[in-house]
């Protein structure tokens, strides 16, 4: 084998482990997101997913042909020597790469797979590296530290007028009457004042 047919077969294998990600990625995904599967939320994955997925519709719409199809082909122009991987090897890694498809199919298909992929990530947002974060705080204990540090704090925010630690607004103060104003911290003055 030589070095020009390695770098084919590589490239061959690298294409068949792509259109076998986007694709399996998202059949995972979708079933996850029935099944409410906890792991298809890791970001990491999800974003890595969306990318790849969105770099091939851009691709596929662009029209520009694709990578490693030109590079394998490229590599295997000059070859005239059997594969020592065997025939039944290539079919198998062309199939899994959609190699000799309809580009007209494969183009619809793409764009349907794309559309899905965005419309699974907005409707299941993946858990990303802040959300992680949290949720170790919360387990160590740390937000109750927080929420006792902030409330040892002269000139804080009483307990009842702020929203609690871990929702989206942290630390912001809550409307205590209909005009729409604040006025926790200056009832909580009067009070100290006439004791």
């Amino acid at each position: 084998m030589s070095g020009r047919e390695f770098l084919a077969d590589l490239l061959m294998v690298a294409h068949a482990a792509f259109a076998t990600f986007v694709l399996g990625g998202l059949l995972l995904i979708l079933l996850g997101t029935i099944l409410r599967w906890r792991w298809i939320r890791d970001g990491r994955f999800r974003l890595v997913h969306l990318t790849l997925t969105l770099m091939l519709v851009g691709r596929v719409w662009l029209g520009f042909p694709c990578p490693f199809s030109v590079g394998e082909n490229a590599l295997r122009r000059d070859i005239v020597a059997q594969c020592p991987l065997g025939e039944p090897f290539h079919k198998i890694s062309h199939f899994l790469a959609f190699r000799g498809r309809n580009p007209q199919r494969f183009g619809f298909w793409t764009s349907a797979i794309g559309v899905v992929a965005v419309g699974l990530f907005m409707l299941n947002r993946p858990t990303l590296w802040f959300g992680s974060v949290r949720k170790l705080l919360a387990k160590s204990g740390a937000k109750d530290t927080a929420l006792q540090t902030l409330r040892a704090v002269p000139g804080s925010h009483n307990n009842a007028s702020c929203i609690p630690l871990g929702s989206r607004n942290e630390l912001t103060p809550r409307p205590n009457n209909r005009s729409g104003r604040d006025t926790s911290f200056s009832r909580a003055r009067r009070k100290q004042a006439r004791r």
